[in-house]
């Protein structure tokens, strides 16, 4: 399967927008491997003002139905998810999350992690 590295990297959003959702970093469908020493912020969905409301959300560095990823020294703001993973064998370390709006800086979802 595809294995990539995400390294020294500076991902910064349009800030509040009504258009598509943004997601900083995504590593997905199947893929592996890690996102070191990056710095994610400035993306958030405008109409995802509260959990229960939210058809979407803008994520930092994002996770999807992939296994064997690492999350590292990362800086991460000012999203509406800082880091998600959804998958098995995840790590997150040493990573910084802040200004995180309406759900999770940090949320595991998966087997092994």
């Amino acid at each position: 399967g595809t294995h990539l590295d995400i390294n020294s990297n500076v991902v910064t959003g349009v800030g509040p927008t009504s258009g598509a959702t943004q997601n900083g970093i995504q590593i997905a469908f199947g893929a592996a491997g890690s996102v070191q020493g990056n710095s994610v912020a400035n993306l958030v969905w405008s109409p995802c003002i509260s959990a229960q409301v939210c058809q979407a959300i803008a994520t930092g560095i994002l996770v999807l139905d992939s296994d064997d990823v690492r999350i590292e020294n990362n800086s991460v703001g000012v999203t509406q998810g800082g880091v998600l993973i959804q998958g098995g064998h995840g790590e997150i370390e040493d990573n910084s999350v802040f200004d995180t709006m309406v759900f999770d800086g940090i949320s595991i979802i998966g087997d092994r992690n």
